[in-house]
């Protein structure tokens, strides 16, 4: 479906304080085109640059040895 993709372009539409109505759902096929494009050329500048993404350290995400995921009270 192209749900995901609509909530993706409407958080970056909003990050960049644009109109998010403004997107039409005729305009998904261009926009998961451009979306997989920035993917691939992010991985890409990853593997030619050398860069190595750093191991996510246990507990990180909350301060805690033991916790690693959301709470349930949340």
């Amino acid at each position: 479906t192209n749900c995901g993709a609509f909530l993706i372009k409407y958080v970056e539409l909003l990050m960049m304080e644009k109109d998010g109505e403004k997107f039409q759902p005729e305009d998904i096929t261009n926009f998961r085109k451009e979306l997989a494009a920035n993917i691939w050329a992010h991985g890409e500048w990853k593997r030619n640059s050398g860069y190595d993404t750093p191991p996510e350290n246990v507990g990180d995400d909350y301060d805690s040895e033991n916790e690693t995921s959301c709470p349930k009270e949340l």
